[in-house]
């Protein structure tokens, strides 16, 4: 079984190699950090992991891995918005807000509804 799920999560990361999934930010309310090629397929590789672990279900691995992206970058929106959704789905409200503000306050605009719909 857990060869299986190795090889799911490693098949969804491969076919999400090909799309960054924290562009730089181009907002002009924050200060944007330029990454190097390297260190953004780093960040990105990171994060799609997270997302196939998310996907299958192991959600306080997918928060170490969006932790591991926000190191290398800690303006990646969509890692904060990510992993907010990782700590909604495991009901911790208060730090899933608090990821989904800081992913808005970066520029993704779907955490904007996960807060007005989620958040008190």
């Amino acid at each position: 079984m857990k060869a299986i799920k190795y090889l799911f999560v490693l098949s969804l990361f491969m076919l999400c190699m090909a799309h960054h999934t924290c562009a730089q930010s181009t907002h002009k309310n924050h200060n944007i950090l330029v990454l190097s090629p390297s260190l953004q397929n780093q960040m990105d590789s990171l994060v799609n992991i997270g997302n196939s672990y998310y996907m299958l279900g192991q959600l306080r691995i997918s928060i170490e891995y969006y932790n591991k992206a926000l190191v290398l970058n800690p303006n990646c929106a969509k890692a904060f918005f990510n992993r907010g959704n990782s700590f909604f789905d495991l009901g911790e409200t208060k730090p899933a807000c608090d990821d989904w503000l800081k992913a808005a306050l970066l520029g993704q605009e779907e955490a904007e509804d996960m807060i007005i719909k989620n958040c008190k």
